[in-house]
Formats: structure tokens, sequence, C-alpha cells
């Protein structure tokens, strides 16, 4: 089309000598994550900041929302296990003080330290083109005293068995009542409820078939949380 050639192109002011022009882009380095929602200023508060105590398994999800890669480093007393990403169970689940994550992922991961401690996670900023570090953040975590008294007392009159699982999966009570179970996966999705429960003889069978990766049971009376369980399915 010659005319609009003309009209368009011809007939206005262009550069004819096919010069290259450099366009100067301002330095833009965002270094940001998420844990369980919150960034790094305001894990830094005291009513936000990770809290846990010994054999307590706490969950947090891990997100890259900068465009440098995060290289997060646990304490190794935090005994972290990765078990998720993006929304996916990892099977089997990793063991592991390092975890790289890149920009617009997340991971799920489980901590269950076994020691009190006051420490941080480290978090790298790493740049994927060079390959070096351009900032370092921490995140405080404290770990202090064991999972309260009554909820320990609670939770051991009830047993899950066997423990990891390959196959069928058994209550075990100490005559404690529950009437509804809630299995939730290892992201925190509902993928099982029996209700109206009346076990037989101090034991229950589960009626249920899951796949490999970690697991929450809950056992409730009277619309109330009797113990919270954790079930490791081979």
């Amino acid at each position: 089309d010659p005319v609009w050639h003309e009209d368009s192109v011809m007939e206005h002011p262009h550069d004819t000598t096919q010069s290259i022009h450099e366009v100067s882009i301002p330095e833009y380095h965002p270094t940001y994550f998420l844990v369980n929602g919150q960034s790094e200023y305001q894990l830094l508060e005291p009513e936000i900041a990770l809290e846990s105590a010994k054999e307590e398994v706490t969950f947090l999800r891990m997100a890259n929302i900068g465009y440098l890669a995060n290289r997060i480093t646990f304490p190794e007393a935090l005994n972290a296990v990765i078990i998720s990403t993006d929304g996916r169970p990892i099977v089997p689940a990793e063991t592991s003080d390092t975890l790289w994550i890149s920009p617009g992922e997340r991971y799920g991961v489980l901590i269950e330290p076994v020691v009190d401690l006051t420490d941080a996670i480290k978090v790298s900023f790493v740049n994927m083109n060079t390959h070096f570090i351009e900032n370092v953040q921490y995140i405080p975590v404290t770990v202090s005293g064991i999972i309260g008294i009554e909820e320990t007392v609670e939770e051991n009159s009830f047993r899950i068995y066997p423990n990891p699982s390959s196959g069928s999966i058994h209550i075990a009570s100490d005559g404690s009542p529950f009437d509804v179970i809630k299995v939730y996966d290892a992201i925190g999705n509902l993928v099982h409820v029996e209700r109206k429960i009346i076990p037989e003889e101090e034991d229950y069978h589960i009626k249920v078939s899951l796949s490999k990766g970690f697991y929450t049971i809950e056992l409730l009376h009277n619309n109330r949380i009797s113990a919270s369980l954790k079930l490791v399915k081979n």
C-alpha cells in the first residue's frame, strides 16, 4: 500500500541513517519475598515474627515476588522439610537446609525444631545472570519451651498407626471420644471427612485411600478439636 507508506512514513520526519539509539534504563533491583503472606519488615514486628516451640510443626508458605533468585538458608536445628511447590506436593518430601526459589515460585516448608534457639533464616538475593549476591536479608526465628502441657496430654490420648503407613490407617484411643475425622494434605486442603463416628474397642479404621505425602488428621468431638495428628503416607 504505497499511499499508507507515504502518509505514515515518507511524509514524516524519520531516521534514515539506521543509527543505533541508546536508551538508558534506570537500575531497579527489587529484593522481595513473602513468608505466610508477610514481608521482611512485617516479620520484624514482635506480633508477627516467627515463633515456635520445641517439637511443634510449623508450616511456612514462601514466595519470591521479586526478579532475583532467592536462596533460603534455614538453621539446621529447624529440621526444614520441603513438601510442596506452586501448590503441588513434592513426593518424596525433601529434607534440606537450603532452598532455591526462582521469581514467581512458591514453596511449602515444614519446620520442627527440637531445641531452644534464637537464630534467623537467611535470604540471599542472587542475580541469575552473574550469580552475584545482590543483597542479604534475615528472618528472625525464636524457639522457646515446649508445646503446652494441656495440648500434649490431650494429643497423647490418641495415636495413629502404622505411621508412616503404606496401607490402612488406624486411630488408637485411650477411650477419649471423637465423632468427626478431618484429613488435610500438606498444603492445607481438606481431602477427607468422616462423621457420626462410634469407635469400637478403642480402635478405629479410617476409610480413606491417600496418595504419598504428609497429612494432618484432626479429631473432633462436639465441634471442638480434640487432637491434631501428623501422618506420613508412603
